[in-house]
């Protein structure tokens, strides 16, 4: 950890990791909602996978947040 991190700028790197994740999250959304439309199984079967990954990504941002209140 650098000497000059201060709880303030941990706290504005992690707000900015949980936007990240949520932008993360709605590109999968995306891209799951265009593999439907498609009806390819398997690249719908991959994109949930990707999907539930950026949602787990975005939880633990969001609860590294949370613990910097």
């Amino acid at each position: 950890v650098a000497a000059n991190c201060d709880d303030d700028t941990l706290h504005s790197e992690r707000l900015a990791s949980v936007e990240q994740a949520r932008q993360e999250v709605e590109e999968r959304e995306m891209d799951l909602r265009e593999a439907i439309g498609k009806g390819d199984q398997d690249k719908i079967a991959k994109r949930q996978a990707k999907l539930a990954e950026a949602r787990a990504e975005l939880e633990q941002a969001e609860a590294e947040a949370r613990a910097d209140q």
